[in-house]
């Protein structure tokens, strides 16, 4: 288990060994890894989370104000104001935080949902805004940072711009999260988005910021110990942010499904039945009604009946492929 990361700009650098008996994610991309070394033939949800922006009590900067949440005005405004030169966003570290793939994705369709219903010079605005972060500025995270092999060229990244699309012309840059990081003043966190909320408050240690995309568990962990930051709609919990586009878009923002599985022991372990069942125990409270109230309490979003019996079940071929068949209830 690594602590943070290995970077040197990570606050903890360095690693420890433990003996694992459940694994938790945030996708189920790292446990069909897991699966395809051997240590697990099932995945559970657990839970799901979503995305939001957190800024300071109030949104001094007015961040994404231009129109009542779900609007596209709204959307439109958050896209440039993340672009602005002026706002600092604290965004979270593109190597070793999972939860940089939703951030990206969601930025991903916000460029498109205002291209597929802006007006002409609101997407010449979105382009004009993108054009000066199309390579890395001087100062920027992705022209600091070392030891990566990310290519922060948006024009050559596919992630960063249009080919294929049926309206969009290919080549057309895209919003995307090297965007940001290609911007001067943005701050790439060293430890998760746990860095923002401090931040924002300009907290001592702490590089200030803006704004930054953030689950809403943390949003949550935050409104409930009373410290002063919102999300994009204030006074509502959990704060729905720039899930708002759902009456446009859904897919804007979708839920992140969160999976859990029991990792396999050797089987001459004395222990090992009984630490099974201990860690089968652990998994059956987190998806109860208990231990879905317990997260649903702290800004996650809870899954239905229906919803509980997927997952993923994994078998290894003889020439060592991974079979993924879909759980419905079991494997």
């Amino acid at each position: 288990m690594v602590l943070g990361n290995d970077e040197e700009r990570n606050f903890l650098p360095g690693n420890i060994q433990v003996d694992f008996d459940v694994f938790a994610s945030t996708n189920y991309n790292l446990m069909r890894d897991l699966a395809a070394n051997g240590f697990l033939t099932e995945a559970v949800p657990y839970i799901k989370n979503k995305l939001d922006l957190m800024v300071a009590e109030g949104n001094p900067e007015d961040i994404g104000t231009a129109g009542p949440s779900g609007s596209y005005e709204h959307i439109f405004d958050i896209v440039i104001d993340l672009l602005d030169p002026e706002i600092v966003v604290s965004q979270v570290d593109h190597i070793n935080e999972g939860i940089h793939r939703a951030i990206n994705n969601m930025y991903k369709a916000m460029d498109e949902y205002i291209r597929e219903n802006g007006s002409d010079a609101d997407i010449d605005a979105l382009d004009a805004a993108l054009v000066a972060v199309a390579t890395p500025q001087t100062g920027s995270p992705a022209d600091t940072r070392e030891g990566v092999t990310t290519n922060f060229d948006l024009a050559t990244n596919p992630e960063c711009h249009y080919s294929g699309h049926p309206t969009i012309e290919d080549g057309t840059l895209r919003f995307c999260e090297y965007a940001v990081l290609n911007k001067a003043n943005t701050h790439e966190t060293r430890v998760h988005h746990v860095e923002t909320p401090g931040g924002i408050l300009g907290e001592e240690g702490f590089v200030p910021v803006d704004v930054g995309p953030v689950w809403i568990s943390e949003l949550g962990y935050q409104l409930v110990r009373d410290v002063p930051v919102e999300g994009m709609v204030p006074g509502e919990f959990p704060p729905p942010g720039v899930v708002g586009p759902s009456d446009a878009d859904p897919a804007i923002n979708s839920p992140a499904t969160y999976s859990i599985a029991v990792l396999r022991k050797p089987e001459n372990a004395i222990s090992n039945g009984y630490r099974r069942h201990l860690a089968q125990d652990f998994i059956d409270f987190v998806r109860s009604p208990e231990g879905q109230s317990a997260y649903t309490d702290g800004g996650f979003i809870g899954l239905t009946p229906e919803e509980l019996e997927g997952g993923e079940c994994y078998a290894l071929e003889k020439d060592g492929t991974l079979q993924v068949t879909p759980r419905n209830g079991g494997c």
